[in-house]
């Protein structure tokens, strides 16, 4: 083979004779003043500036600005330097004779089986009954196949330039579209009055977004097209240029690496995913009769509509007549704007879930008051939670639920009507056939209404002398001699219907007369004594019609005649045996329980549509740990706000690490009230079936999703990492503010929001403070171990 000194001292000749703009041999080079050379033509190529009547080109090398003769670049001065080590380059490559290294001899031949050049010698030695020819044979052999390589490349290259073409044309129709709809915009407002002008302005931007939302997504295609264009170029021009420049060995060596980074060029380029995205669609939908609201850009874009999100109103309307239940629907861009369509291209249906029903058609109709808002009417046959798909043309959006908490086909207990202005309702009686009683644990008030659903009075909320006052009122019961028992603040307080205290028993405590969060009242009809579930002591409480003390029943457990935190009870028209009451409460197989509510570890048996702690309705499941599974639920009492609850397993051990945890996170939350620092935000917790429940901020996902949908194969982008290492460094800084020490920390345990801009770091579950713990190496998960402690 030839000498590696020879080839490397040519190598460096050819790249002192290589243009930097054109990458090829210079022709006709000219010197700039700033002593830099280029070819006459790509001088003649660059872009030119122009002042006072004179033209300046910048340098390609060092940008220094050089006034352009008038003659042109052809009256700069030639690079004579150049084309005589252009010549002398020449001459050594006519006279260069490649030789092998091993016997000193011309490389003549070319062996088929090895894929290497050698020469006579060689082929009686190293390649002996080895398949070989004439190096003349072989190049034009081999040539010929790179050649034959060459097609997928122009097939690719022609079927970007009809995308870029495609896509040039459709950029031209939406801005065409775009100045057509700012017309439109224009021309309307023109015949309105002038303080209207504000609402032309709002419009104008409305359509300015849509257009360059558009053409965002256009440009982004054509730029990536254009780079997938300049990519085959550069690959076609380093094929061409080695066939053309290279002697036949140096083509026959590279030709494997040629071969394959054209196939790797040509696979990695999905021309079917650069066609336009985007169309010139959106038109101005007008509305003149409001003059707040005249109008919006409406667009049909499935790239804009796959990104909305579907809002539920509760449902506010029942006929008992046909059984048709109403509802109201919104579609929420990313930015929070309400999307407008035209009703006709909507289309709604629900699924009542897990029970192999088919779905149930809907009437879409639009609401006279609410741009944006449908109401939505259908006929359910079934209670529980339904599946609602909405489709807008032919997209599909996001699907939601809907919980309808009545069987619309028992006439007698279908609603008839909805009443609001509750603060946090909990417990419900009925006195009488004129009244209803309600508890507001929120409010601290009892609130009776009449038969109607109109407030009558409030009971407690204000302090006055001789009345009552409330601290969180809960259950609550008519005694036969008319009188109000409302379980608060351990304690069952004995009221008026005019909100006077007549007696007061109780106090915290697991004695005879002592509660623990009681809830649940009910009164028996023929003794006329009270039951009171004594949540957080596990039984039940029974007192005489006097508030004395009866007996109880009830403790811990599983078992027969155990509870587990029994929050509601019920006893029938004949009186109550204690094996005929009908209690709520957490786990277990007991004759007194509607369910059984763990699994064998402990775990919470999670029901999608139930609702927690009275205001969380569960949606879906996230996931199973260690210690707790976690559920995403909206809080109903926050307008429907997500959030994702840790349910932690019921026992003894896991209970202790739970609320371990829950001190960590008020500690994180009371040090960064301002939530600045990173650490996910614990909104509230509550126990639900004696399981302690952790209420936190809904995120989207952790990074180990990030990392598996975005950057497979190719890492995230240097941006996104910087943004989330600063994010997560200031998470540690919190933590070291506190003297915490996380102690699991993994992609796991990172989430990101919907936006993916936004990082926080969860699972609390192995922290502890410094001073509580000696600190050891043992306490991660183990795939995430530092190498010197696995063992």
């Amino acid at each position: 083979m030839a000498t590696k000194s020879s080839s490397d001292l040519r190598l460096k000749l050819e790249e002192q004779l290589t243009c930097p703009v054109c990458l090829d041999h210079y022709t006709n080079p000219k010197t700039l003043p700033c002593l830099h050379s280029f070819c006459e033509h790509c001088l003649e190529e660059l872009p030119l500036d122009k002042k006072n009547e004179t033209y300046y080109l910048s340098c390609p090398t060092c940008r220094h600005c050089t006034e352009l003769p008038e003659e042109g670049a052809g009256a700069f001065p030639v690079a004579f330097t150049l084309n005589n080590l252009h010549s002398l380059l020449k001459k050594t490559s006519d006279l260069q004779e490649a030789t092998c290294s091993d016997h000193g001899k011309p490389l003549e031949l070319f062996c088929e089986t090895c894929d290497t050049v050698i020469c006579v010698t060689c082929s009686f030695r190293n390649h002996k009954h080895h398949e070989y020819d004439l190096i003349t044979d072989s190049y034009t052999k081999h040539c010929q196949k790179v050649r034959e390589c060459l097609s997928p490349v122009e097939g690719k290259k022609e079927a970007l330039k009809k995308v870029l073409s495609a896509l040039a044309e459709r950029e031209g129709e939406i801005r065409e579209r775009g100045e057509g709809v700012l017309e439109e915009i224009h021309e309307m407002v023109e015949e309105m009055m002038n303080v209207l002008r504000e609402s032309e302005r709002k419009l104008t931007e409305q359509a300015k977004r849509v257009t360059d939302a558009k053409l965002k997504v256009l440009s982004e295609q054509m730029k990536s097209a254009e780079m997938s264009l300049n990519l085959l170029e550069d690959v076609k021009n380093e094929v061409e240029r080695s066939l053309k420049t290279g002697s036949p060995q140096q083509v026959l060596r590279s030709k494997k690496q040629i071969m394959e980074r054209m196939s790797e060029v040509t696979e990695r380029i999905n021309v079917e995913e650069l066609h336009p995205k985007e169309k010139g669609d959106f038109v101005l939908s007008k509305d003149i009769k409001s003059l707040h609201h005249i109008g919006d850009i409406v667009t049909y874009s499935s790239t804009a509509l796959q990104q909305c999100t579907c809002r539920l109103k509760k449902i506010n309307c029942i006929t008992p007549a046909d059984k048709a239940v109403s509802f109201s629907l919104s579609m929420e861009a990313p930015d929070s704007s309400v999307l407008c369509v035209p009703f006709s291209s909507l289309r709604c249906s629900l699924v009542p879930v897990g029970k192999g029903h088919k779905p149930i058609d809907t009437t879409v109709t639009t609401t006279s008051t609410d741009p944006g808002v449908y109401r939505i009417q259908c006929n359910p046959s079934t209670r529980g939670t339904h599946t609602v798909k909405v489709q807008v043309y032919d997209v599909h959006l996001e699907d939601t639920s809907l919980f309808i908490p009545f069987n619309p086909y028992l006439d007698n207990i279908t609603p008839v009507c909805t009443i609001t202005g509750f603060n946090g309702p909990y417990g419900i009686t009925i006195f009488g056939n004129n009244h209803i009683i309600i508890t507001e644990t929120d409010g601290n008030c009892v609130t009776i209404l009449d038969r109607e659903g109109k407030k009558v009075k409030s009971l407690g909320g204000k302090r006055e002398s001789g009345k009552v006052a409330f601290s969180c009122p809960r259950g609550v019961a008519i005694t036969p001699d008319k009188f109000i028992l409302v379980s608060d603040n351990h304690r069952i307080q004995k009221i008026s219907m005019d909100g006077y205290l007549i007696a007061s028993v109780g106090k915290k405590g697991n004695g005879p007369l002592q509660f623990s969060n009681p809830d649940g009242i009910a009164i028996s009809p023929i003794t006329g004594q009270v039951y009171i579930a004594d949540c957080d002591n596990h039984r039940i409480q029974v007192l005489n019609p006097d508030l004395t003390f009866s007996h109880s029943f009830g403790s811990y457990g599983s078992a027969n005649g155990q509870f587990q935190s029994p929050f509601d009870i019920a006893i029938d028209s004949q009186g109550l045996s204690p094996s005929k009451a009908l209690l709520a409460d957490g786990i277990g197989e007991n004759d007194h329980l509607t369910d059984n509510w763990d699994d064998a570890e402990g775990y919470y048996r999670v029901r999608i549509g139930e609702q927690l702690d009275r205001r969380y309705m569960v949606y879906g499941y996230t996931g199973q740990g260690v210690f707790s599974n976690v559920v995403r639920a909206r809080d109903t009492s926050r307008s429907s706000q997500e959030v994702a609850i840790k349910i932690i397993r019921n026992n003894e051990m896991m209970h202790k690490t739970g609320m371990a945890e829950l001190e960590i996170l008020k500690k994180l939350n009371a040090t960064d009230p301002d939530d600045k620092f990173h650490c996910i935000r614990l909104f509230s917790n509550f126990f639900h079936k004696n399981h302690l429940c952790l209420v936190f901020e809904s995120m989207s996902m952790n990074i180990r999703e990030v990392l598996r949908k975005y950057g497979k194969n190719i890492g995230l982008h240097i941006k996104a990492v910087r943004s989330y290492s600063q994010q997560l460094l200031l998470a540690l800084k919190l933590m070291k503010r506190c003297t915490i020490l996380h102690a699991d920390i993994k992609p796991d345990n990172i989430l990101v929001n919907e936006s993916k801009l936004m990082l926080k770091l969860c699972d609390f579950g192995s922290a502890s403070f410094i001073q509580d713990n000696e600190i050891t190496p043992y306490l991660v998960s183990r795939f995430y171990r530092a190498p010197e402690i696995s063992k």
